[in-house]
């Protein structure tokens, strides 16, 4: 099969791709990816899809998920039926399920571990989960453990324990789970949209700024520590110092009561990572682009957790953004990939800490101000 921007899907043996239209959502924000396909059929002509098939999503040579279809659906006239399934990774039982009984930690333990002993109580098999290769994680004291009760749901029980280590769960094209953090790897080319520009690649765009989540004022509490651990978003060096992000109006206060018993460091990583999603989270940008590559020979098939360079003169924008989503559209119209990107640093403490100490100094200049 050669890169002609084709999505297909493989199921029961056989490779399909004849689809009228067709969406593929990968996200970092959504651990388990996401299908929808249709086709127009000829009346009389086998239905070959049923819930529950197992499925594999290809982008032209590249396959991006394996999965389960969970919907399958149709209409007909006299002369021809439509057909319509859509389907998400195999993370989805993870996502969906509750814990089938209560789990507790007696001693320290690793997240590998933390992971392995809720597939075992819930019976979770055909998935495995991996570190992304070179990260290293720091061990759960006995002070961070948290306990799980028959009916918790699954996965808020694991990114519990993933966001005392601001890991990011992922899923693989194998469906397999990896955890990782903010990518750094860097596409080449540039999102560009440039007024007049001969080479624009930027079909459509919007934005939207919203501090409407943040606050002025970060309060930790634990269980061992009841005294609040303060984090300054504007000056790191006085953790100690009750100063307040100055971009905020006073009196806007989050105070956060932590599910484990934790000492100072964890509250202060803590306070930290949800000062910069809420930061982060309040920027966001879209953009389409014509096909699933950026390069002209269809090489280069564009992914989330990977930082580009965004030029977008109508809102002022000339920034390294982080990837979050994307969305591989086939319709009517032609094929696109939809794009959502964030800050690159929105999802990575240490780039946090950086960015308070370089960004936020006296203004909340993330991006340039429109008409600036």
């Amino acid at each position: 099969m050669s890169n002609c921007n084709l999505l297909s899907i493989y199921t029961n043996g056989k490779l399909y791709h004849n689809f009228t239209s067709y969406e593929f959502l990968d996200s970092l924000a959504n651990a388990s990816g996401e299908f929808a396909f249709k086709a127009t059929n000829t009346v009389g002509q086998e239905f070959p899809f049923s819930k529950g098939d197992a499925c594999e999503i290809f982008i032209d040579n590249n396959k991006v998920m394996s999965g389960f279809l969970n919907m399958v659906g149709g209409t007909s006239d006299p002369e021809t039926h439509e057909i319509r399934i859509a389907g998400r990774s195999k993370i989805q039982d993870v996502i969906d399920s509750s814990i089938k009984g209560n789990l507790d930690f007696k001693n320290s333990t690793d997240i590998l571990t933390v992971f392995r002993k809720v597939f075992t109580l819930n019976g979770i098999t055909g998935i495995t989960v991996k570190l992304q290769d070179g990260l290293t994680i720091r061990r759960f004291s006995k002070k961070e453990l948290i306990a799980a009760k028959t009916g918790d749901n699954a996965f808020d029980f694991l990114v519990a324990y993933c966001r005392m280590r601001q890991l990011l769960i992922t899923s693989n094209e194998n469906g397999d789970i990896i955890l990782t953090r903010a990518g750094s790897e860097k596409y080449e080319t540039i999102l560009l949209k440039e007024k007049d520009g001969e080479e624009n690649n930027i079909l459509r765009s919007d934005f939207e700024d919203n501090d409407s989540s943040r606050f002025n004022e970060y309060i930790v509490l634990s269980q061992s520590n009841p005294i609040a651990q303060k984090f300054d978003v504007n000056y790191v060096g006085k953790q100690n110092s009750p100063v307040v992000d100055s971009n905020i109006r006073t009196g806007r206060v989050l105070v956060v009561n932590t599910e484990i018993t934790s000492d100072v460091q964890t509250n202060t990583d803590r306070a930290k990572w949800e000062s910069n999603i809420r930061r982060t989270k309040g920027f966001q940008y879209n953009c389409r682009i014509r096909n699933y590559y950026l390069d002209a020979k269809s090489k280069v098939l564009i992914k989330p957790n990977r930082i580009i360079q965004v030029i977008d003169d109508t809102f002022g924008i000339n920034s390294e953004l982080l990837i979050k989503s994307c969305r591989y559209i086939k319709s009517p119209e032609g094929t696109f990939t939809d794009i959502n990107l964030v800050n690159k640093d929105a999802f990575t403490l240490e780039e946090q800490q950086k960015g308070i100490e370089s960004r936020f100094n006296t203004k909340d200049d993330i991006f340039p101000r429109l008409g600036s």
